[in-house]
C-alpha cells in the first residue's frame, strides 16, 4: 500500500506547542471547512479516512521527536487534501479542536525549469604514482642502476639488439622458438616449452 507523509508545526499565542494531539482527516469527510471548536466528523474511521500515527505506527503528539518544538508527522493512505485537527490541551475539560487545511499532496506543480549553467571546474587532484620505468636503451653497454627494468643493450652485436637482462638477471643467448616462454632457472631466464 502506498503511503504519504504530512508534516507541520503546532503553535499558539505563546509559541510552539508540544503534546498536542494531531489527526489528519480526509477532506471528503467535510461539506464545509471546520472552524475552531468544531468536533471531528462522525464518519471518520482511523486508518481509512482519518490518520493519527507516524511512519513508525506511533500515535502523533506534537513535539521534538519530529525535529523541533511543536512539530508533527503523520502517515496517510492517499494523496488527497486533509484537514488537520489539533486537540489541545490534551486531557483537559477545556480541550478543543483547532483546524488547518493541508493540500501539499495535491498541489499542482508546473513544468520543470531549465537546467542551470555548468559550475566552475574543481581543483586539480594530486599527482598520481610514478609508472613503471619501461625499457632502458643503452648505447654504451652499461646496464641501468635500476634492476627492475628491461634493458636493451644497443652495443650488442645481434641484429636487431636483444635484451640481455630481465629484472637484473641474464637472459639466455639461445633464441626461443614458437610457443616457448621464459622460465627462470639457475639464475638465468631460459626459453622453455611448457
Amino acid at each position: 500500500m502506498t503511503t504519504y507523509l504530512l508534516s507541520g508545526v503546532v503553535s499558539g499565542p505563546s509559541g510552539f506547542l508540544n503534546g498536542a494531539s494531531v489527526t489528519a482527516y480526509d477532506e471528503s469527510l467535510f461539506t464545509n471547512a471546520p472552524a475552531a471548536g468544531d468536533a471531528p466528523p462522525a464518519a471518520a474511521v482511523l486508518g481509512t479516512n482519518a490518520f493519527n500515527t507516524d511512519a513508525n505506527g506511533q500515535v502523533v503528539l506534537s513535539g521534538t521527536e519530529y525535529g523541533g518544538n511543536g512539530q508533527w508527522q503523520i502517515q496517510v493512505g492517499s494523496n488527497h487534501g486533509y484537514y488537520i485537527g489539533v486537540l489541545y490541551p490534551v486531557g483537559s475539560t477545556t480541550a478543543q479542536y483547532y483546524w488547518s487545511y493541508d493540500d501539499s499532496l495535491i498541489q499542482s506543480r508546473g513544468l520543470q525549469g531549465y537546467q542551470g549553467s555548468q559550475g566552475n571546474d574543481g581543483t586539480q587532484g594530486s599527482q598520481g604514482n610514478i609508472g613503471d620505468p619501461g625499457i632502458y636503451e643503452s648505447n654504451d653497454g652499461v646496464p641501468p642502476m635500476d634492476t627492475n627494468i628491461l634493458w636493451l643493450d644497443e652495443t650488442a652485436t645481434a641484429s636487431p639488439p636483444n635484451a640481455t637482462e630481465l629484472q637484473g638477471y641474464p637472459v639466455s643467448a639461445t633464441a626461443p622458438t614458437e610457443g616457448q616462454v621464459l622460465v627462470f632457472t639457475s639464475g638465468v631466464w631460459t626459453p622453455t616449452t611448457l
